[in-house]
């Protein structure tokens, strides 16, 4: 038997503190749909370079992006944030947090939906304390050209060259 991976990060844990050996490990990144971003409506999309995308359970640092909303608008009001996702990812009864100006929370959504939204966005926000395992969250924000804004924990370190394919924020992810 072997163990799959879906990054260095999880591989490392799985060696180091489970003791499954090192030969008995495999590592693939997540990948997406292709398909999901060929659509005939999808090359229209225009891209919004104020247009904030956060997509993933509360815990992964919803708070933190809209933090980063709040100060982002005392700049330019033109800034908002696109939350997508909940509890309900993984189980839970859905939140409705008080938002401020120029958030909004869509949910769950179809995957065809979220992909049009991400080809619209300027920025992913993937600031979290909580080491990642493997966020698919980065691969589908690649995709669809979104400046990924994440924080060093986990796999984002292994995946996110700084100031080339994203920006790593060092540090306490609230600060």
């Amino acid at each position: 038997e072997s163990l799959y991976s879906v990054s260095n990060f999880i591989a490392d844990v799985a060696r180091d503190r489970w003791g499954v050996p090192r030969d008995r490990t495999f590592v693939s990144y997540n990948a997406f749909e292709e398909g999901l971003f060929a659509g005939e409506g999808f090359r229209s999309f225009k891209r919004d370079p104020f247009r904030v995308v956060y997509f993933s359970h509360p815990s992964k640092g919803f708070d933190t992006a809209l933090a980063v909303l709040e100060r982002l608008r005392k700049v330019d009001q033109r800034f908002n944030l696109r939350v997508f996702g909940g509890n309900e990812l993984w189980g839970g009864t859905e939140f409705a947090p008080g938002l401020p100006d120029g958030a909004s929370l869509l949910g769950l959504v179809g995957q065809a939906h979220l992909i049009g939204e991400l080809l619209q966005a300027g920025f992913s926000l993937q600031m979290q304390a909580r080491d990642e395992p493997g966020a698919l969250a980065i691969m589908e924000a690649f995709r669809a050209g979104c400046v990924i804004v994440a924080s060093p924990v986990g796999c984002y370190p292994e995946m996110i060259a700084d100031g080339e394919n994203g920006l790593m924020i060092p540090g306490d992810h609230a600060d």
